[in-house]
């Protein structure tokens, strides 16, 4: 059973409450957002103002605040698929070492770009992948394709090349 602080049993002692939430994207600059302010928890500064709709379970999805459309340029450059992310709620304001409580650790899977958000698509990690996350082609700069009929045989097999 986990034990609550001081401030947090105060907070959810109040008839309104509303939970913050501490947003962690690995991607190759490991990204941390906090919807309420800048905070500083578990040794790292959490950036706030960035973070809309935050909705999790074992999947969800997270909306970034894109005005400066940072988010898009990351999402374009570096991917949406297989980028780690975990995401902890707590309540009150400048949590305490044991105030947040991991809700989510899994997966960004996907993101639509918007005008003004970016949506991150989120999934569990305990899901099993069983096809290529990306697909190589003449889009992603392998442009020496064998032409499509072109027979390999490979191991006693023969199979035939089919474009997709």
């Amino acid at each position: 059973m986990k034990t609550l602080t001081a401030p947090t049993l105060a907070e959810v002692a109040n008839t309104v409450t509303t939970p913050a939430y501490l947003v962690e994207m690995v991607y190759s600059s490991v990204l941390r957002l906090s919807s309420r302010g800048d905070q500083s928890w578990g040794g790292y500064a959490w950036t706030g103002g960035r973070l809309g709709k935050i909705t999790v379970a074992e999947s969800g999805t997270i909306d970034l605040i894109n005005s400066d459309l940072a988010y898009s340029a990351l999402v374009l450059n570096e991917g949406a698929a297989d980028i780690g992310c975990r995401v902890w709620k707590f309540y009150g304001d400048n949590p305490a070492a044991d105030d947040p409580t991991l809700v989510f650790d899994g997966v960004i899977d996907g993101a639509d770009i918007g005008a003004s958000t970016v949506r991150m698509s989120l999934s569990s990690r305990n899901r099993t992948y069983y096809s290529p996350r990306r697909f190589i082609g003449a889009a992603t700069g392998f442009n020496h394709l064998s032409p499509a009929g072109t027979r390999i045989t490979w191991g006693g097999q023969t199979m035939a090349l089919e474009r997709k």
